[in-house]
């Protein structure tokens, strides 16, 4: 959970590694599309920098607010470990600010 909350509060370029590490900044989104280009990025993301995670999938949530631009997510996935996998599910929440909450 703490990988991801650094992966989704990073914006790309700001990766000290790779380019495409984190997600593309709010600002860089269309507001029409905004939902499911960040829905996309973030299983994208997770995909490639999150190998412990597999059969990742990212659901956009209905807005619980007024506000158009807090966005809720719903990741869920298998946990790999060396003696099993385990289903796990996390909700995000974006604000205004473009900063990311997580929880499960």
């Amino acid at each position: 959970m703490r990988h991801l909350y650094h992966m989704l509060n990073t914006r790309h370029d700001d990766g000290p590694a790779a380019v495409d590490y984190g997600l593309p900044a709010l600002s860089d989104l269309d507001l029409t599309s905004r939902a499911e280009d960040l829905r996309r990025a973030i299983e994208q993301t997770i995909r490639n920098y999150e190998p412990r995670l597999d059969n990742v999938r990212v659901l956009a949530l209905p807005q619980e607010s007024e506000d158009p631009l807090k966005i809720r997510f719903q990741i869920s996935a298998r946990l790999v470990t060396q003696d099993e996998k385990v289903k796990v599910r996390f909700d995000t929440l974006v604000d205004g600010a473009g900063s990311w909450k997580v929880s499960s």
